[in-house]
């Protein structure tokens, strides 16, 4: 409907999220797009941080994500206070399932990454549609260039999960060249995505976070 009020704008982007043995990369691309030709920012991270030990990634509506991440946030501190442990990401994970899900009728238009590490020092990565029906998964995209990336992370990961060896083939510098040639991939396809990669590696004893300059065009 041409003359109707669309409440939506998707600013798109891209995010990347890799669960290995020991850690998470989460990264996502730094541009933001108005819905069509016109860039807005290019240097907006679509990565949140909830607690040291996980974060969220919100490629899609920028409103929206940061909007969700807030009440993510809330969340997380009030089970702090009330308890006086840090959420884990697999409890984030069901909350952010569950906020999705409560806002169906009107949905946070976001393609939600959760990914983090939990107190046994695993890597947990979820994704999830824009009312909450998720997945656990040891990588993937999200978002405009998703469908480009998915399929060069299935390529190259798909055949380790097959044969066993995923966990001592993916480390972190692994993890970083892989998720680096993906994205760098999208941005030769897809013009929503690019301008910079900006990536986390979370471990049980920190975060680090590193940038990749990507096109500019």
């Amino acid at each position: 409907d041409h003359n109707g009020f669309n409440p939506y704008v998707d600013n798109a982007g891209t995010c990347i999220a890799i669960a290995g043995k020991d850690f998470v990369l989460i990264g996502s691309d730094t541009r933001i797009s108005d819905g069509g030709y016109q860039i807005l920012s290019r240097n907006t991270s679509k990565i949140h941080f909830v607690n040291d030990a996980c974060a969220i990634a919100v490629p899609g509506m920028k409103a929206d994500g940061d909007y969700f991440f807030k009440k993510l946030q809330i969340n997380a501190q009030n089970y702090e206070f009330q308890t006086g442990n840090k959420i884990t990401v697999s409890q984030l994970a069901r909350v952010a399932s569950v906020t999705l899900y409560q806002n169906r009728f009107m949905p946070f238009y976001v393609f939600t990454i959760v990914g983090g590490v939990t107190d046994e020092n695993e890597g947990k990565v979820y994704a999830y549609d824009a009312v909450g029906s998720s997945g656990q998964y040891q990588y993937t995209s999200t978002g405009s260039g998703e469908s480009l990336a998915i399929g060069i992370l299935d390529n190259e990961l798909m055949p380790l999960i097959t044969d066993g060896t995923y966990n001592d083939v993916v480390t972190v510098e692994y993890a970083k060249k892989l998720a680096i040639a993906a994205i760098e991939a999208v941005t030769e396809r897809e013009i929503k995505t690019g301008d910079d990669f900006v990536y986390h590696i979370i471990r049980k004893d920190g975060v680090e976070q590193f940038k990749h300059g990507l096109r500019r065009d």
